[in-house]
């Protein structure tokens, strides 16, 4: 139960879905409940598939480009530790996306933003220390945390508002560092 929990927190930092939140309010705020319901569910279904995608054929996909998990793992921890440091110091994740619409929104939310580099190489680590059951479980409680931010979007970021999802995002960024460099000194055996 304990390492669901580690690993549920884990996923839901790098999701970020409150970061997110921000940007998806903002680029569907002018559109109908149903049009943002619709994109909601588009965007959490694409990243459910590039997450499970990857956490399925994840450690195949090394051995086809010819890398080990311990270059993965450095690879990814240099990823989550980038990542961090843009989120802890403010940079936009995206560009506007208010003048996108429909699938081209939940595309962009469903990547880079859901599921991008620092994901998709933290699901193929931490499937290979935790197992695949746990990995898939606690990846599923974060996307449908996630679905059910976005389908509240209006009511979520009118109570969280933009300063405090910037302060958890900074918080959350500094945890994203710390996972990044968890990930260097395992690899590199510190």
């Amino acid at each position: 139960m304990l390492e669901l929990i580690k690993l549920t927190t884990f996923f839901f930092v790098l999701f970020d879905p409150l970061a997110s939140l921000t940007v998806f309010y903002l680029a569907t705020k002018r559109m109908s409940v149903y049009e943002r319901n619709k994109i909601a569910f588009f965007a959490v279904a694409a990243a459910a598939i590039l997450s499970f995608g990857t956490l399925i054929l994840g450690e195949n996909l090394l051995t086809i480009f010819n890398t080990d998990i311990d270059n993965f793992r450095i690879a990814g921890g240099i990823i989550l530790i980038l990542l961090g440091i843009r989120v802890v110091l403010g940079y936009p994740l995206t560009n506007d996306l208010s003048k996108g619409r429909g699938q081209a929104i939940a595309s962009i939310i469903a990547t880079p933003l859901l599921t991008g580099p620092a994901v998709m190489s933290a699901l193929i680590v931490v499937r290979h220390d935790y197992g695949l059951s746990i990995v898939a479980l606690a990846v599923s409680i974060v996307l449908v945390i996630t679905w059910l931010v976005f389908h509240n979007a209006h009511f979520a970021y009118e109570k969280i508002g933009g300063k405090i999802t910037q302060v958890l995002s900074t918080f959350l960024g500094l945890v994203t560092v710390a996972w990044g460099v968890n990930f260097l000194r395992v690899a590199l055996g510190f």
